[in-house]
């Protein structure tokens, strides 16, 4: 009978913690913070992370995972040090690069939700149809538009999907080198938007 899908993470968890336990010096530390992160137990990973980067302060992916843990804590200044770290010994690190972006979206997102009150009252966005993206979402300043991938997400959250694509592609205009991190969400609300166009 095949164990259930959770239970060799379980499994791993538990093993790895046996093990550090057995060798603390281990560099293996990283990897249980991992497994931490994915179970939703941050201060766990941050702990165990923070006590393996001192015996191993050279260790890259012991600062992305420290990284990691400070945004899911909302540290976002520990967490750019840590990723900065990260990128000075493994500079090609694109999740690195990925958090980062992360953390320049979330600490705008408090900012943009004061001025998000409007979009309570959408219940779907207007269903014109483009011809293309250009043409249905740019604006024609967008230099003055806030423009993040935490906007967009609150957008999608409201069934704005429109607004959401549109706010995508102002901020991939500005920030082309994070094209690849988004491509494939852009599609996924493309694709609902589309979905709630009435048949011709």
């Amino acid at each position: 009978m095949r164990p259930d899908l959770q239970e060799p993470a379980i499994f791993t968890i538990e093993l790895l913690e046996r093990k550090l336990s057995d060798q603390p010096e281990s560099p293996l530390f990283a990897r249980l913070a991992s497994l931490y992160l994915v179970a939703g137990r941050f201060e766990n990973a941050r702990e165990i992370c923070e006590r393996g980067i001192r015996r191993y302060p050279d260790y890259a992916t012991g600062h992305l995972i420290l990284g990691e843990c400070y945004f899911h804590l909302h540290r976002f200044s520990d967490a750019r040090g840590e990723l900065s770290a990260a990128l000075v010994l493994q500079p090609k690190c694109r999740k690195a690069r990925e958090l980062l972006l992360r953390i320049d979206a979330a600490e705008s997102a408090s900012a943009e939700q004061e001025g998000m009150q409007h979009v309570k009252g959408i219940a779907h966005p207007s269903l014109a149809s483009p011809d293309s993206i250009e043409e249905q979402y740019w604006v024609s300043d967008p230099s003055t538009e806030i423009a993040t991938p935490t906007l967009a997400e609150i957008y999608a959250n409201q069934g704005a999907f429109r607004e959401a694509i549109r706010t995508y592609s102002v901020f991939l205009r500005r920030n082309p080198e994070a094209k690849n991190c988004f491509e494939q969400r852009i599609r996924e609300l493309e694709q609902k938007w589309k979905a709630l166009e009435p048949p011709r």
